[in-house]
């Protein structure tokens, strides 16, 4: 008689263990991974405003490897509070070495970025929307991307060329440094398409994006800096019809209340007095250490 109880109670246990795997192996529906995103434009659009938002941290830092090897800045010592002061103190003087933080942190921070640009353009290419729609988001992508690697191969001279997203970390070590002209090679057919597929402006709900203009001057700029010359004079002619001009004052052009100006070919978008890490603490690099108050 007890072999009559046990018997459907073990078939009951194996029926369940046999579907357990199953019934546990689910995605977790409030978290966003990548098979089920970029899927709509709405999507699409937020990873485009994620890659702008790490722009924001780019551009709050790079002053320190275009100004510092120059004389128009430098740093006010502090021997009690060495804070970043090696690292600056480091590209300020020529002393750059491979233990250099700061230049780590731009090498890395600059891929970092490069990885969510090639993952979204990949992923554009399944979406259905419209194409049009489609195309001003790979044109501003593109327009990043380049922006980059134009950077990067000033700052660094051959650099590891990437633009498909890595399904494993293993993949990585079969990419190699690349010559100086692969590099610009690229630049340019990004510019390219970003020139052919933006709008000359955005309305007022997208101030801010990447547009025609700043493409087309970003390509004259690396016209100039091969010294192409024709070249640059033939692109960055075509700047001036697209409604920018210089203002009145110069005063005006550094004035807060007048961003977005006539005269801005591409500003990258900071706003004060919120807590959601929109406000840049770029004024205050500059402020005398002394100047914090009693």
């Amino acid at each position: 008689m007890k072999h009559k109880i046990i018997l459907p109670g073990l078939l009951l246990s194996l029926t369940l263990f046999s579907c357990g795997e199953d019934f546990l192996n689910k995605t977790d529906p409030t978290r966003l991974v990548e098979d089920t995103f970029y899927q709509t434009e709405a999507q699409v659009e937020q990873a485009l405003n994620g890659v702008y938002s790490q722009l924001q941290g780019i551009i709050s830092n790079q002053w320190q490897y275009n100004e510092f090897i120059t004389d128009n800045t430098t740093l006010h010592f502090n021997i009690g509070d060495r804070g970043q002061g090696p690292s600056l103190e480091a590209i300020e003087f020529w002393q750059i070495n491979p233990s250099t933080g700061n230049i780590n942190s731009l090498y890395n921070s600059y891929y970092e970025t490069l990885v969510n640009i090639n993952t979204i353009l990949s992923k554009l290419e399944e979406s259905t929307f419209d194409e049009g729609v489609k195309g001003q988001f790979e044109g501003q992508l593109k327009f990043l991307r380049a922006y980059y690697y134009f950077n990067l191969v000033q700052y660094f001279g051959p650099v590891i060329i990437i633009t498909e997203p890595l399904e494993t970390p293993s993949e990585a070590w079969e990419y190699s440094r690349q010559p100086v002209e692969n590099v610009y090679e690229l630049v340019e057919s990004d510019l390219a398409a970003a020139v052919a597929s933006l709008p000359e402006s955005w309305d007022a709900a997208n101030v801010g994006r990447i547009t025609k203009g700043a493409a087309l001057s970003l390509l004259g700029k690396v016209y100039l800096t091969k010294k192409q010359y024709s070249e640059a004079v033939s692109t960055l002619k075509q700047v001036l019809p697209l409604g920018y001009e210089l203002l009145p004052s110069y005063a005006d052009v550094f004035d807060p209340q007048k961003k977005n100006h006539a005269e801005s070919i591409l500003d990258v978008q900071f706003q004060g007095g919120n807590e959601l890490g929109e406000w840049s603490n770029f004024i205050y690099t500059f402020a005398p250490r002394e100047s914090e108050g009693p």
